[in-house]
């Protein structure tokens, strides 16, 4: 991706890859996450990146969306549709998945 095409990303969604998150199901939360992106015609707002473990391997598939740091817990392809349709194309996060927000005063 060419860095005149980074500067109109909105939204970076980090997909967990480790070991835990893979056998959890990652690989199709990322297929999904994908799909819908292109679905609503946000392939220009939004990208996607596999990331290391993250370190919450009992809670995973774990999605995180910056640039409002919301980490999304259990991740199923389903929820993960609903992560791009709601969150990404809505500004509305799914409370019920979130395990931790970033931008909440600690």
């Amino acid at each position: 991706m060419s860095t005149k095409k980074l500067r109109n990303i909105k939204y970076h969604l980090l997909v967990c890859d480790g070991k835990s998150c893979r056998e959890s199901g990652s690989d199709k939360v990322a297929k999904r996450i994908k799909e819908t992106v292109k679905d609503i015609e946000k392939q220009n707002e939004v990208l996607m990146t596999r990331t290391s473990c993250t370190d919450q391997c009992s809670k995973g598939p774990i999605v995180i969306v910056y640039p409002e740091g919301v980490w999304y817990c259990e991740v199923t392809p389903k929820i993960a549709a609903q992560i791009v349709s709601k969150h990404v194309s809505d500004e509305e996060v799914l409370e019920r998945k979130v395990l931790v927000l970033l931008t909440e005063n600690q």
